[in-house]
């Protein structure tokens, strides 16, 4: 009787792991089924000829992935522009400035001790220009005749022109 009671024990727990075995190949399959139902729903394109679900978030990323390069691109090209640009404005201002001290021996020594007129003839060569223009032996002798009781006015530059 302990032998029947123990093949009846075997058989229902091969029974029990028969069920739950079947149970879980269901479970699978349906599982199955709808995955590839949703795969299908979010591939396949709409009935009326709309992008498929897939195609909406693929074409998401890839204008927000354009957006950010074309982003980098403009920052890099603009640095670039930028150090040109400044690259240049140096060179000229150099020119400028050699121009200056070689042309007028008096407006090389006044850039000598006159560090921010040197600084704003840098930055603005128009200004280089104008100043290589103006008459300073006429201010000089004006500052002179006056023995620095009157300070000379700006207006009283002349142009040598």
């Amino acid at each position: 009787m302990e032998w029947l009671i123990i093949f009846l024990a075997m058989i229902w727990s091969l029974f029990l792991v028969a069920s739950l075995a079947i149970g879980a190949l269901v479970y699978v399959s349906r599982l199955k089924a709808q995955l590839s139902d949703f795969l299908a729903a979010w591939v396949a394109p709409g009935d009326d000829n709309s992008p498929s679900q897939l195609a909406l978030v693929v074409k998401a990323a890839a204008a927000i992935h354009v957006e950010e390069l074309k982003a980098s691109l403009s920052g890099a090209m603009m640095g670039h522009a930028s150090a040109m640009s400044k690259a240049v404005q140096g060179i000229e201002s150099d020119v400028a400035n050699d121009q200056l001290a070689g042309q007028n021996p008096m407006l090389a020594a006044l850039l000598s001790f006159s560090p921010s007129l040197r600084k704003r003839l840098t930055k603005s060569p128009m200004a280089a220009l104008a100043l290589s223009r103006l008459d300073l032996s006429g201010l000089l002798k004006q500052s002179a005749g006056n023995n620095g009781n009157k300070q000379s006015s700006p207006s009283s530059f002349q142009l040598g022109l």
